[in-house]
């Protein structure tokens, strides 16, 4: 295991002494205003963060082993400063249902335990539906179905405050809702892998992170 990496980073000040609009997470190409709350909660809490220069090495074993662990129920890929994971609703819940299937629930916590050993990482947990269904049902079940995902990560290790998890509806379509092969690519719930790094300060008015 690459966790160890974390040790080589510089110390940190402490994200508690900084404004919120000043601070940039280094080295991660996708962020969002909930992930970095969550990393400075644990920059706070004394977590040492991965060196940024063994990120890319941290994160491309993460990768490998979730590849292993989770077989052909789930597609893992691995882009600059992110990993992510790729659950199917069609083959991960019933039609309506927030409950996982049996494989893919097992082949599930396999990989979450791969996720509990790499603790200097961050997951974003967000459930997807088609456009089928009013508003309110899609939201609620992509909200459930997210939080079923997270529920067994969990219960493998995985602590919560490394997670955000979040329905969002059919706002991220991956493909086109008129056919049926789009609304089944649609339906999905998705797992985004940041390492855990140092925040630079200095950066106040910087629209980008």
């Amino acid at each position: 295991m690459l966790v160890g990496l974390g040790l080589l980073s510089a110390c940190v000040s402490g994200p508690a002494e900084l404004e919120p609009e000043a601070t940039r997470i280094v080295g991660v190409t996708y962020q969002t205003e909930a992930l970095r709350g969550r990393q400075e909660q644990l920059l706070a809490a004394g977590q040492i963060p991965v060196a940024s220069g063994n990120a890319a090495l941290y994160m491309s074993a993460i990768a490998r082993e979730l590849k292993a662990a989770v077989g052909d129920t789930a597609d893992v890929q691995e882009d600059e400063g992110m990993v992510l994971l790729r659950l199917s609703s069609e083959l991960a819940f019933e039609v309506g249902s927030a409950e996982l299937s049996a494989d893919s629930a097992l082949h599930l916590e396999t990989g979450a335990r791969v996720l509990a050993s790499y603790s200097l990482s961050l997951l974003e947990i967000s459930g997807h539906t088609d456009s089928t269904g009013s508003a309110a049902i899609n939201q609620r079940l992509s909200g459930q179905r997210a939080r079923s995902v997270a529920d067994v990560l969990q219960a493998q290790g995985v602590n919560p405050e490394r997670m955000v998890v979040e329905g969002r509806s059919d706002t991220q379509p991956l493909a086109d809702n008129a056919s049926d092969e789009g609304r089944r690519k649609n339906r999905r719930v998705e797992i985004r892998i940041v390492p855990l790094l140092a925040a630079e300060t200095g950066l106040r008015g910087e629209g980008s992170y």
